[in-house]
This record gives C-alpha cells, structure tokens and sequence, in this order.
C-alpha cells in the first residue's frame, strides 16, 4: 500500500466505527456526568414558583458505595497479580515476573489513580478503557564536582567529549586552594511501562463490536490533542510536527466535564507546548500484500492526511472493561443504567413529599376581596396582623395532601430497597442501618454474603481486565528488555533479567473481594496455620515429610495480605534467603530450631515407627472431635428440653478406640523438635480463629 491507501483506508474504517460526537453513546455518557453531579433538574421539567428543585444523586450513591471495596484489593497488597508457571522449570522465571510486574506497575505509574479512574469509567460511563504502552523517559541529572585537579578536569573534559550525553553546566570555578570546582549534566534515557486510562470519547472501535479480540480497527484520538514537543520527543519527523497546525475544538462531552467552559488557543505558532490534533490508529490490514492481516501502527496527525508514524505492530494496547456484560457486545451496562429510573422517580417522590409540607405549613387562603390588608396577607410575619374589616375574611384552603409526606416516604423506602437489590450495594455491608430487628452476627453476615455475590461479579470483571493490562505488561518487557537491572524488592536490591522469562505464563489475580472476605480469609488461614502446628507436632519437626518451614511461611504471607498489610518480609523472614552477619557468615541456628532440609532415606522399621505414630495421632484427633461433637450436640438438646446442666463427658466415658487397642499401652506423640513458644497462629499475626457457625458435621 501506498500512504494514501493506507490513509484513504484508515479514514473508511474510522467512518465505520463508533461516531462519538454525534452518537448516542456520546449522549449518554453526558446525561449520566449530569446524573452523577446532581446538575440534571432540568429533565424533570420546571417545578414552578416556591416549590421544590431537589434532585436525588442515586447514581452517585451506587458508585461511590461499590468504589472503595472494588478498588482496594488491586492497591492494598504487594500482589495485584500473580505469574504461574506453565513448565516445570519456570518456577524462578514466574516468580521474579510476578515481583517485577508488580512493581512496575507501582512505580512507573500512580497506581491508585490508575484503578481508581479505570473503575470509575466503568461503572459511570459502561467503559473503562487502558492504554499499556512502553515510553522512553529523558532524566537530566546535575552533579556538582569539586576538588578537581588540572589532570582529573582535563581527563574529565576528555570523557565529556567523547560521552554525547554529558555536558559541563556554566564555567569552572577555580578555587583558593587552586582546585576546580564545576556542575555537570548527564541526560539519561529510562524506559518506563505505561498505563493510561483514556477517556471513554477518545476511544475509537468499530460499530456492532462484539469483543475487542475480533477487533481490526482501533484507535486513541485525545480531545486535548498532543503537544508537538512531544511528538517530537517520540522520535517523529521534526519538520513534519512542527508544520501541523490547529486544534479541533472539544466535543461537547468533554466541554461537559470542564463545566462548558469556552474553549481557546492559548500558544503561539512556534511554541513547542502548542497542542495539535493526533490519531493514533492501530489497523489489522495487508499492507505488505501477502494475503495475511497483520496490526500496524499508524499516527496521523493534522487533518487526517499526514502520516507521522507507520510501523508493525504486534498487538494493539488497549483493553477495555464493562461492569455488567451484554454478551456478544463490547459495551454492556452501567451502575447508571441499573439506577436512572430510581433516580428519576425519587426525585419526583421526594419533590411531592416537600411541596406537600410547604403547603401544609404555609397553605392557600380564602380572602375576601376589599376586606382584608393584602400587604399584611402577603408579608407575614412572627406575631404579626392582618387586618381585616370585619371577622372570618381570611380562611385557609384544606390542600388534599394530608399524609402525601408520609406515603412519599414510603415509596422511597421501596425504591431504595429496589436500588440494593439491583447493585448488591446495601445499608448493612456499608454499616449505615440502624434500625435492622436481624442484629444477630449469623443474620447481618447472611444479608451481607447475599448482596456481596453481586459485587463479587463486578470485581470479578475487573479482576479479568486487570489481567490483560498486565499480560500486555509481560508483553512489552519482555520486548523491549535489553539487559539485566537491579530493583528494590522486598527491602532489598535484587537482580532480575526479563530476558530469561517465558511470555506464556499462566496468569491468576491476587483478589480479595471485600473486607468481610478478608476478615474471613485470615480466620481460615489462622486455622490453616493451628493445623499445620498439630501436623508438624506430630511429625516431630518442621523437616516433613508434610510440613516444612517454607509451608508455614507461605501461610504467613497469605495472613499479611489479607490482614490488609504490606511487606510480609517485615514481619517473618523468608526460610529460602539465609541471613547473614556482619562478617558475612551465617548465623548458628537458635536452639530448638531446625532449618528445613531434606529428609534422609529411613530405615524401614523407623520408617514403620514414624507412620504408626502418625496414625495413632491422628485417631486421638478423630476421637477428641468425635467427643467434642457429641458433647455440643448433648448440650444443645438439654437446653432445648430445658433439663439438668450438660454432661462433662470425658475421653474417660467414650470408649477405646481400636487405634489404642492396637498398641501395648497408649503412646503419646513425642513433643515437636522446635518447641513453639505461646499460641502458633498467635506468633504470626496475632488473629485469633473466629468461631464458625455449626454446619451439622462431624469433622474437622
């Protein structure tokens, strides 16, 4: 193809795509800003002289009520995401992938902002839309140097020559002491992986669109446009960028969100900080003639007829979410959708309910012409008269509207409970019902996992389009990777080299949807952890064969996470990473501690020892739950009955187990090598096991 093939055919599919000036998208992106803020009194119609203007902000409500539970678990933790290896030997690979990604997605973009506007798209506009780009950053460093003899200036004039990047900043000073003192400047280039959530009107896809896999033509036209030093600065034509001129005035969607105001060029011509209008188009075409449909990138800028950039591309950057999917359609539904005739109606009730006590506080009146001072009727007053020539000129007129307040309320009672029902946000997981008669903790936990599960699929979808946006991360690393780097994880600095990584990995969202969820999770991990003590005990050691240190380890960082705290290397140390001394030798192991290691080969009757130990420990825990169960279900019914206190029953009064049977006499199980000090679940977080509710079973 030609430039004006490729421009001629990029402008066809522009055409076909969504017209987001003129669209109905476009006008319900607007209505639902308008929504959202209150400002829309006017699609009610005009309430008249004296009476109420309210307007409800239940779409307002439903987002900011869903936002900060659905956002928190991607910001909270170390981990937003998490790399599982596809091969056995990609362990290490997947690992270092997890703690790399993570960490570039924290600190090469605000990653608050980033899921915060992302979701928030979503849920108010039925799109949220991510741009993962990989940039060149330029970074001047001055350093000041002093001290310099002639030999060390001269041999650093020498390296300033031929270093192009390395300059010296003003003239050298020379000193009292006869030393040279100068500045001098490195400009340093640092590759940085980008995510930029775009706004839903910049984003350009075709019409009828049923998943951004089967998309061909994509594309990011800013409102705002591009400034030209920018443009510039991504290695484009000088002389091309420098002749572009003008700006496209703004869409009106985007004159809606800075309050209309009136737009205006503000730059002169030859200003680098001028603004011009850019298109930035990723096409699936043949433009090589080899009968195959390959991505290439084309920026357009001006008016669409001069090409700045045209290259291959493997993939296009964007990933798109919707909160509520429509299947076979890449925009689904809003949080404003699911609201707006609630809104619509409360704003009605609400209106009538005021007006009804406006009348009732200040009703009409029957007035008897010529009789009665119409400047005191009409100026009323604390303690004040109406004067009146003869008694019983001045009567109020019965409204109708006796009880109207009252039956408003009602109504909006009803919708209210209709607007939970739709979003799964509810008064009782946001903490606000104070008048509930269902204040029982199985009660409020039952309301709450039921209006949760609607939650749970929202931030299910979020959690699906996180993982693109760091599988594309993956992508771009993998790329554009040329050397090893160190980087500060963990509290310390560690050598990664991306270059060595596979780009298959399997992907899993490290996700925690909501804080009961949370509070849950760490309960059962505390339990986890109170099992693998009993476990390790019976073992007689951390050296398994079923419990290692690493195991417990792995359970501790999985309780820091969702006790909603970072770093769990600052609270446990890592029994993989040997820590060293000041002489850089390792330290003894405290005593009563193993470190993990292999078990070595046992003789078999040990070996026949060791499982008879293990099965008569685990006998004794079937019996000991065994009788805990028939002593809760024999308390429970003589309260019921309302008879004599509960049983003590004892192992003395169950019978003998045959595991005991078995054995010359009963054999305890030997006290575990390491001799945990106070509670186990206790010395690694301090949560202690909530008490769960009795599901009908026996076991454990």
């Amino acid at each position: 193809m030609t430039d004006a093939d490729l421009v001629d055919l990029i402008r066809r599919r522009r055409d076909a795509s969504v017209k987001h000036q003129q669209d109905s998208h476009a006008s319900d992106r607007k209505e639902a800003l308008r929504f959202y803020r209150g400002d829309n009194d006017t699609c009610y119609g005009d309430s008249g002289n004296g009476l109420s203007t309210v307007v409800s902000r239940d779409t307002m409500e439903a987002i900011e009520s869903i936002l900060p539970g659905l956002i928190k678990p991607f910001v909270a933790g170390d981990e937003a995401v998490r790399f599982e290896p596809t091969q056995p030997d990609d362990e290490e690979g997947a690992k270092q992938a997890t703690e790399y990604i993570n960490y570039r997605f924290s600190n090469d973009n605000s990653a608050f902002r980033v899921v915060y506007d992302y979701a928030k798209d979503g849920l108010l506009f039925r799109l949220g839309v991510a741009k993962v780009v990989y940039e060149e950053v330029d970074e001047s460093v001055v350093e000041s140097l002093t001290g310099l003899d002639e030999m060390q200036y001269a041999a650093l004039d020498a390296m300033i020559r031929e270093d192009k990047q390395t300059e010296i900043v003003d003239d050298p000073i020379r000193d009292a002491d006869g030393t040279i003192s100068c500045k001098v400047k490195r400009q340093q280039t640092r590759g940085t992986y980008r995510v930029h959530i775009i706004a839903p009107e910049e984003f350009i896809y075709e019409d009828r669109l049923a998943s951004i896999e089967d998309a061909t033509f994509l594309g990011h036209k800013p409102t705002g446009g591009r400034a030209v030093g920018d443009l510039i600065a991504m290695g484009l034509d000088k002389k091309k960028c420098m002749d572009l001129q003008g700006l496209e005035a703004p869409a009106l969607e985007a004159e809606d969100r800075f309050t209309r105001d009136e737009f205006q060029e503000q730059f002169d011509d030859d200003d680098l900080a001028r603004k011009v209008t850019v298109g930035d188009y990723y096409i699936r075409c043949d433009y090589e003639g080899a009968g195959t449909l390959s991505w290439r990138r084309v920026v357009i800028a001006g008016n669409e007829d001069t090409i700045l950039l045209n290259e291959p591309a493997e993939d296009h950057p964007f990933v798109p979410w919707t909160p509520i999917p429509i299947p076979h359609k890449l925009v689904g539904m809003s949080l404003h959708d699911m609201v707006r005739d609630i809104q619509m109606q409360k704003t009605a009730l609400t209106r009538e309910g005021l007006n009804a006590l406006y009348l009732a506080n200040r009703p009409q009146r029957e007035v008897v012409e010529g009789q009665v001072n119409i400047e005191d009727l009409l100026n009323p007053s604390v303690g004040g008269v109406v004067r009146v020539k003869a008694p019983n000129m001045v009567r109020e007129i019965p409204s109708g509207g006796e009880g109207v307040a009252q039956q408003a309320m009602q109504m909006i009672e009803y919708l209210d409970t209709t607007r939970e029902q739709r979003t799964g946000s509810t008064r009782y997981n946001q903490g606000m019902d104070a008048n509930s008669l269902n204040k029982t903790a199985t009660g409020i936990s039952i309301i709450q996992n039921a209006s949760t599960q609607r939650l749970e699929m929202i931030s299910r979808q979020l959690a699906e389009a996180m993982m693109s946006i760091f599988r594309k991360m993956l992508g771009l690393v993998s790329r554009y990777a040329d050397k090893a780097e160190f980087i500060r994880l963990r509290g310390e600095f560690v050598q990664v080299d991306p270059r060595e990584w596979r780009t298959g990995y399997d992907m899993s969202v490290a996700v925690g949807l909501g804080t009961g969820n949370k509070d849950q999770m760490a309960a059962h991990l505390t339990n986890l952890m109170q099992v693998q003590q009993q476990i390790a005990e019976a073992q007689q050691g951390m050296n398994g064969p079923i419990i290692y240190w690493e195991n417990i380890y792995e359970s501790f960082k999985r309780l820091v996470e969702n006790l909603s705290l970072k770093g769990a290397e600052r609270y446990a140390t890592d029994p993989n990473k040997p820590k060293e001394d000041g002489q850089g030798q390792l330290p003894a192991p405290a005593q009563g501690v193993q470190q993990p290691q292999q078990p070595a080969p046992l003789d078999p009757m040990v070996e026949l020892q060791e499982k008879n130990s293990l099965e008569m420990a685990k006998a004794k825990l079937d019996s000991e739950t065994k009788i805990t169960v028939a002593k809760i279900g024999a308390e429970k019914d003589i309260i019921i009955a309302g008879m004599q206190p509960p049983l003590n029953l004892t192992p003395d009064d169950m019978e003998p187990q045959p595991a005991h049977e078995a054995q010359e006499g009963p054999v305890e199980p030997p006290e575990p090598a390491f001799a945990p000090q106070g509670p186990f679940p206790g010395d690694f977080g301090g949560v202690e096991p909530q008490e769960q509710p009795d599901m009908g079973g026996g076991g454990m």
